[in-house]
């Protein structure tokens, strides 16, 4: 029996509230501090360098991020917080006509620090999605930490458009006919590659040669498995 490591991963480090589009990270500092989210950007690196599976599961914004190393809070919503307990304490704030007093508390605990009191909704609920997302960016730099084996982190820098697609659900739309295929991927990337003839340089040699085969077998409608390559 194959054991799906991405699988696991995505079951234990990640969640989601039911949607289609995407996973953001699950909060733990105790994992943080463990490097868990570390170990999952080197197994994204080394089973995409190897041919797949692709660990297509993410949130946008989340890739954003891993892409980017920035975020743009303002791109933020509701519906892009996963955490249960802070999304229904967004629904509680939502519904509340007259008196909020019942959850101060864990407002304050999102960070919101003006009058808790229903004409300032809006506000709350904005504290509460930031502080939701926000929190996750530890845990998300740490998954970019993990990219740089294999230099892949760079590659996401200079064609986050082009990698999308390996870590969004849904993201190619099969209708669109100048989506990118695998030729032209292949022909965007530009690696900057080590001295030739060097070890290194023979390692990202067959690194690029095991994406565009990757890249190739997407494009066909297949998916190679991690067994078929070890």
């Amino acid at each position: 029996m194959r054991f799906d490591l991405i699988g696991e991963i995505e079951k234990h480090l990640f969640e989601h509230r039911g949607h289609q589009r995407g996973k953001s990270p699950i909060y733990s500092p105790s994992n943080l501090e463990k490097g868990f989210f570390r170990t999952a950007g080197e197994v994204f690196s080394v089973s995409l360098a190897q041919g797949g599976p692709a660990p297509r599961f993410l949130r946008p914004w989340c890739f954003d991020y891993l892409s980017s190393g920035d975020l743009d809070e303002s791109t933020l919503t509701i519906d892009d917080v996963d955490d249960a307990e802070l999304y229904n304490l967004i629904k509680k704030v939502e519904e509340e006509e007259t008196d909020l007093s019942a959850w101060n508390d864990q407002i304050i605990n999102c960070g919101f620090t003006g009058a808790i009191k229903p004409e300032n909704k809006e506000a709350i609920i904005r504290s509460i999605v930031l502080h939701a997302t926000l929190r996750l960016l530890p845990l998300l730099k740490q998954i970019r930490k993990g990219f740089e084996v294999y230099n892949f982190v760079d590659i996401l820098e200079n064609h986050s458009g082009l990698c999308q697609q390996f870590f969004v659900p849904g993201v190619v739309d099969d209708d669109d006919d100048d989506k990118a295929d695998a030729d032209f991927i292949m022909q965007n990337i530009l690696p900057k590659m080590s001295e030739k003839g060097s070890v290194r340089e023979t390692y990202e040699t067959a690194i690029i040669n095991f994406l565009q085969d990757f890249l190739q077998e997407i494009e066909s409608g297949g998916m190679y498995e991690l067994t078929e390559l070890i």
